[in-house]
């Protein structure tokens, strides 16, 4: 974490850590926002209204208008990689989905179990897993970014004693192993596979949302600054456990982020 301090306080403000979204893959570019939408800290009205996020100082319509363009970037990463599995690749979704799902069912037993101890571990990681209840219903394209983000936020410190209580490390560790291998593979093919006219549309999105990722996390560290609003700090927190992780996994890659 980096915390700066301003010229009339002595008081300290969380910093978003710098990150390349250039070097990212385009499933992982669009997962990675995706999250950053879903976990603004919206009120229960704004999330009725599709209203923006008064927390973040992000106004409805450029919400909306962030939401729109990574719809669009959806729909052209999937027509990119259309016919474009292969067996193998399959059988590797299939092997990473039923690790998923151990996961998610572990920890649902664990929160109707009879030990107390058992039941306040499950329903400390169902905090993570909860948001991931549709992981199954995601093109496995996508899936591969979901199962990141999930990955990420188990790797925050407070989660450490319940996943050793379910002794979860080596299942987080295969899916991780899993997940790698189908992103490994199916980056291969698609190099292979992405037309010029598909990938400069891409590009062109990915440059317009990139410039709205700056512009809400320069309105998140804004009213943190301003106000002192903890929302603020805690989603920027979460926001630089994810920006660390994909650092981590790009060094394994041997790419500068």
């Amino acid at each position: 974490m980096t915390y700066i301090k301003n010229d009339w306080e002595d008081i300290p403000y969380l910093k978003v850590e710098s990150i390349s979204l250039t070097r990212m893959r385009n499933g992982e570019f669009y997962t990675f926002l995706r999250r950053l939408l879903d976990t603004m800290p919206m009120t229960e009205k704004e999330k009725q209204e599709d209203g923006g996020c008064s927390a973040l100082f992000v106004s409805p319509a450029f919400r909306r208008r962030m939401v729109k363009k990574l719809e669009q970037l959806k729909r052209l990463i999937r027509v990119s990689n259309a016919h474009a599995e292969t067996e193998l690749l399959k059988n590797i979704d299939r092997d990473r989905e039923r690790a998923v799902l151990y996961i998610l069912n572990r920890v649902d037993a664990a929160r109707i179990s009879t030990s107390d101890d058992e039941r306040k571990a499950g329903e400390a990681l169902y905090a993570i897993t909860k948001n991931y209840s549709g992981i199954t219903r995601v093109s496995a394209v996508e899936k591969a970014g979901v199962i990141d983000s999930m990955l990420a936020e188990f790797k925050e410190p407070k989660f450490a004693p319940y996943i050793q209580f379910f002794k979860m490390g080596e299942s987080l560790a295969r899916l991780q192993f899993l997940n790698e291998q189908y992103e490994g593979m199916a980056e291969v093919r698609n190099k292979k596979k992405t037309e010029l006219k598909e990938s400069t549309k891409i590009y062109d999105l990915r440059f317009e949302l990139s410039i709205m990722y700056h512009e809400v996390t320069d309105r998140a560290f804004a009213s943190n600054l301003i106000t002192g609003n903890k929302e603020a700090e805690y989603y920027v927190e979460l926001l630089n456990t994810r920006i660390k992780d994909y650092k981590e996994k790009m060094a394994k890659r041997g790419k500068r982020v």
